[in-house]
């Protein structure tokens, strides 16, 4: 149980006290994977957590379930808005450590939003009674396959080891704050 506090407190609280903003430095494999592990289950445990206190307080009474359930997802979106900019940090300092520019993290986001708009574009031809066509249809399947591919990509350099594409200049295992 002490090692599991220990790593807690190290690979988790110690990125949220310290390095909330820090998008300087790098990050290694085990620093970033064990922070998301963390995030992970902590979000995991709350969001069930508030399920169960919701399904629970439904048998009693359906209005104050609805209210509490309410409340409690209104803490979980304000808890996981406060931990974006931790993961946003500690993915770039990853994506540094690897080798790789972090602005490269904006893509997904960016393709995701464009597939977005593609998709809205696709309904509002639709409700406007418009004829959906085959080239509307390959639109949307390149933007997803393209959101996938660099969802994909995103997540092996989030594998590679510490300075995969800058063999060049050395090892790349320090830690810079």
């Amino acid at each position: 149980m002490d090692d599991l506090k220990k790593y807690f407190m190290q690979y988790f609280w110690d990125v949220i006290k310290n390095q909330y903003f820090d998008f300087g430095g790098k990050a290694t494999r085990k620093q970033f994977w064990l922070f998301f592990a963390w995030n992970y289950a902590l979000y995991l445990l709350f969001y069930m957590g508030t399920q169960v206190i919701a399904s629970m307080i439904f048998f009693v009474n359906e209005k104050v379930a609805v209210v509490v359930g309410i409340i409690l997802m209104s803490v979980y979106s304000i808890i996981s808005l406060a931990l974006f900019i931790p993961n946003l940090a500690i993915q770039c300092r990853r994506f540094r450590d690897a080798g790789v520019s972090p602005w490269w993290l904006l893509l997904p986001f960016v393709l995701c939003g464009i597939t977005s708009m593609v998709m809205l574009y696709a309904i509002g031809v639709g409700v406007l009674g418009g004829e959906f066509t085959h080239s509307l249809l390959a639109i949307i399947i390149i933007t997803f396959l393209l959101c996938f591919l660099t969802l994909v990509a995103w997540l092996i350099v989030l594998i590679l080891p510490s300075g995969f594409f800058n063999k060049e200049k050395g090892n790349l295992n320090i830690i810079q704050k």
